[in-house]
């Protein structure tokens, strides 16, 4: 029984720290997304600033950007 909670225990840190590698800082310029503020920024805002999202979810409601690695 012990085997099997210290195994259960385990595997939720490691899980946890492989999780906490793929949550790294983001790539692209930290000051891109400075002009969003909640509740006055609006969807037009955002096209003039970043353009045409990658991909767009939940009716236009939720835009996808993909940052370029290399800039």
């Amino acid at each position: 029984m012990m085997k099997t909670i210290w195994a259960s225990r385990s595997a939720i840190v490691i899980l946890l720290a492989i999780l906490a590698a793929c949550a790294s800082y983001p790539p692209g310029d930290p000051q891109l997304l400075t002009f969003l503020q909640d509740g006055v920024t609006t969807r037009e805002d955002v096209y003039m600033k970043l353009a045409e999202p990658s991909a767009v979810w939940e009716g236009g409601r939720v835009m996808i950007y993909q940052v370029d690695r290399n800039k």
